[in-house]
Order: structure tokens, then C-alpha cells, then sequence
């Protein structure tokens, strides 16, 4: 009988845990409303624009869900080399928790709160095909402190690329 109250009491602890631990993560809530003057001192200093930060565009292969190479600025991504079409994904710093991507001018193009960070739609490792027309594109993507973009905002990394299909004629 005390080791199913013991077992009772443990599981219970543990469960209240991961309910307010998973209640913090989702409310939205800056960590700074739960610090003391001193602490939020120390936090005033500390560069939050580097922790929370996209590091590179990464193209991903849609058919075969690989990721093919880095993105740079100003580059060509030629259709033809993906027979299923592509993605793009915003590498970043661990401790970011979603990422708003805008594409063009549409600003709220989607949001992204589970890792790998996809700028299209991308459920338990398969990409979908981004629907982009051929033509020059501008990609954002701004990396967020809690999920659904919110929280605190770090640097918004853009690039502009070029679709272009220079499939052989037949």
C-alpha cells in the first residue's frame, strides 16, 4: 500500500510539473515578468538578438525530403533540379521556438512553431512543394522566444532568389 501512495504522490508532482512547465511554454509570456530587479538587470544586458537568431535558408528537396543546400542571397534555384518541387527551411539557434516567414509582400505568410522550421508546409519530416511562381523572391523569416511568433523577436534574416525553369525543350 506505500508503494502505490509513493508512486501516487510522484506521478502527481511530475504531472503538475510538465502542465505549468507546458502552460509557460504556450501562455506567450516573457521570462523577464518572473525576474526580480536584479534579474532583469542581467537579462537588460545580455544580447537576446544573437540568441534567438535564424542562421541560414536551407532548400530542401520536396519529393525526397532531404535537405539539398545552403540558400545564399541573390542566388538561382532552377525548378528542373526538383522533380517534386522544394522548400526552404530557416536554420536556427536552439532556443527559438517558432519563426514568422514573410514571402513577397505577403508579411504573415506562415508561421512555424515546431522544428525544422519550414517556410511551407512540412509535417513529421515530409515538405511540401512551396507554390511559387517563377521569378525573383524576397524570403523573411523572424525567430520568436515562444511559439506562434510571440514573445521576443530576434533579427529578421531576408534573401532574395530567383526561380527559373531551364528545362531542355523537347
Amino acid at each position: 500500500m506505500k508503494k502505490d501512495k509513493k508512486h501516487y504522490i510522484q506521478t502527481t508532482i511530475v504531472s503538475v510539473f510538465f502542465v505549468a512547465a507546458f502552460a509557460f511554454l504556450v501562455s506567450g509570456d516573457s521570462l523577464t515578468n518572473y525576474m526580480g530587479p536584479s534579474q532583469k538587470a542581467a537579462a537588460g544586458d545580455f544580447d537576446w538578438k544573437t540568441f534567438y537568431a535564424v542562421e541560414s535558408f536551407v532548400v530542401v528537396d520536396a519529393g525526397s525530403n532531404k535537405e539539398v543546400r545552403e540558400l545564399k542571397d541573390g542566388e538561382v534555384i532552377d525548378i528542373k533540379e526538383f522533380k517534386d518541387g522544394f522548400n526552404i527551411l530557416a536554420k536556427t539557434t536552439p532556443s527559438v521556438l517558432s519563426v514568422q516567414f514573410a514571402l513577397d509582400d505577403n508579411k504573415d505568410y506562415r508561421t512555424d512553431s515546431w522544428p525544422q522550421f519550414a517556410a511551407y508546409y512540412e509535417l513529421w519530416g515530409n515538405y511540401h512543394k512551396m507554390p511559387v511562381e517563377l521569378g525573383e523572391h524576397t524570403l523573411s523569416a523572424t525567430p520568436y522566444s515562444h511559439r506562434r511568433a510571440k514573445g521576443f523577436a530576434g533579427n529578421t534574416k531576408t534573401y532574395t532568389w530567383t526561380l527559373v525553369d531551364q528545362s531542355d525543350p523537347i
